[in-house]
């Protein structure tokens, strides 16, 4: 693990794994998800496929910097997210939001469009208004309840996931024990939480400015996702021009294990899109 002092004098701690030549492709978490969220058993289907891959922690999580008695948006960590690609010196880069990581990506492809070669969208939204406010969880600004200790925070976590939980597709968990318990491990920060998810709720993205984005793009939602309705991501394909949609029957606010050939399989298309694109205009020139 490394990490960055951004431009606004925070630290953001980063991985790195994968050739040192290949394309970077850059995973961008959730609400309250620490970048171990993205399981490394998961990240080895772009590693396979000769990708560097890059997971961390956004502000306000895990090891990266607090922001106590600070109020921000969602575009100031999409600045987080630049920086990142700034000092990788990779740019453009693949990158791959889920939840709140896709609101992010939005922002970072309009602020800093430079920056992204190729976008995948999990399960986000434009705006708040697709957020189902009354499920308890990390994405509810009402929630109060605070751990103690590790094993009252696993279980809060578990509480939490069953509400990501697919319909039709396996709960792993003993995985997501063993990942609360690491998150308690790196830092447990519900003040953090409570941060991001104020930036979430005040989250929209023009869709006027979307429609300019030119890259190739994917978006994937499940139609049992109680936290966002999947419509969220009907109404960004409406606005992406060339954007492709997968609604996954049954596929909640997670990635099920068993979707983990189709979904990675999808993201190195599109992907492999840019490529693409780019050596015609090479050859071209």
């Amino acid at each position: 693990m490394a990490e960055l002092t951004k431009r606004d004098g925070g630290v953001l701690h980063y991985e790195v794994t994968g050739p040192d030549d290949g394309p970077t492709l850059l995973l961008i978490e959730g609400l309250s998800a620490h970048m171990l969220g993205w399981r490394e058993e998961f990240t080895h289907f772009f590693r396979d496929a000769g990708y560097r891959v890059v997971r961390f922690d956004n502000r306000d999580v895990g090891l990266s910097q607090r922001y106590p008695g600070q109020s921000y948006g969602l575009s100031e960590l999409a600045e987080d997210t630049h920086d990142l690609i700034d000092h990788l010196g990779s740019a453009p880069v693949h990158v791959v939001g889920q939840s709140m990581g896709g609101m992010i990506a939005q922002h970072l492809v309009t602020l800093f469009p430079d920056d992204v070669a190729s976008l995948t969208l999990l399960y986000t939204t434009a705006s708040a208004a697709h957020i189902n406010t009354g499920a308890r969880g990390p994405h509810s600004p009402s929630v109060e309840r605070r751990a103690s200790t590790r094993d009252e925070a696993i279980e809060l976590h578990i509480v939490q996931e069953r509400l990501c939980a697919s319909r039709t597709y396996s709960f792993d968990e003993a995985w997501k024990r063993e990942l609360g318990g690491r998150m308690w491990n790196r830092g447990y920060d519900p003040d953090g939480v409570a941060r991001q998810t104020r930036a979430v709720f005040a989250h929209s993205t023009d869709l006027s400015r979307l429609s300019s984005i030119c890259v190739p793009t994917l978006l994937i939602h499940g139609t049992a996702d109680r936290l966002i309705d999947y419509d969220a991501s009907v109404e960004l394909y409406a606005a992406i021009s060339g954007s492709e949609l997968w609604l996954v029957e049954g596929m909640g606010h997670d990635l099920p294990r068993e979707l983990w050939p189709s979904l990675t399989s999808l993201i190195v298309a599109n992907a492999a899109k840019a490529r693409t694109a780019v050596a015609a205009e090479e050859q071209s020139a």
